[in-house]
């Protein structure tokens, strides 16, 4: 396993961040757009391939990849210090309350808006089952022909996979 420090947790905090702030605000321009020219998503009408159908699809694929990664994060860091504890070694106590204080207050304004723009789903529902219905939702805005079809499809394994492993119906 690669060694999880402060430094790198920080920087890939800000490198999630900074890419779901930009696409919250384009999922938010797109369904503006969606609903001025009359197409909800809900309709039947989101089925048609439309541009707009499809760039709402892929960015909610991206949403759901960074939701996914945030927890891919959290658990790489959890299991580390588990297996810190375990193991008996000591380092830098000052860094670890820092890392623990990060991995606590990780994204947690990015998650907070992403639940927000998703607020439909249930609360009880953990980070990977999230981002399944995320991505179920963008394979309906997309064509069968588009290759992020394929792409969704293939994180909806991953996601699958990830729940699977979390919930410790498989090892890693």
């Amino acid at each position: 396993m690669t060694q999880v420090n402060l430094r790198s947790v920080e920087f890939a905090k800000y490198k999630l961040e900074r890419c779901a702030k930009i696409l919250l605000k384009v999922q938010e321009l797109l369904t503006d757009q969606m609903y001025y020219i009359g197409i909800h998503q809900d309709s039947n009408q989101s089925t048609l391939s439309l541009p707009l159908t499809r760039l709402l699809g892929v960015v909610k694929i991206r949403l759901a990849q960074i939701n996914t990664d945030i927890g891919v994060i959290k658990n790489q860091i959890k299991q580390r210090s588990g297996a810190e504890a375990t193991s008996g070694q000591t380092g830098s106590y000052e860094e670890k309350k820092k890392l623990d204080k990060v991995v606590a207050t990780f994204m947690d304004a990015v998650t907070k808006q992403i639940e927000a723009q998703a607020n439909t789903y249930n609360m009880e529902m953990n980070r990977y089952e999230k981002s399944i219905t995320m991505l179920q939702s963008a394979l309906n805005m997309l064509h069968q022909d588009c290759p992020e079809h394929g792409e969704c499809l293939v994180e909806i394994a991953r996601c699958k996979r990830l729940l699977a492993v979390n919930k410790k119906h498989l090892r890693g």
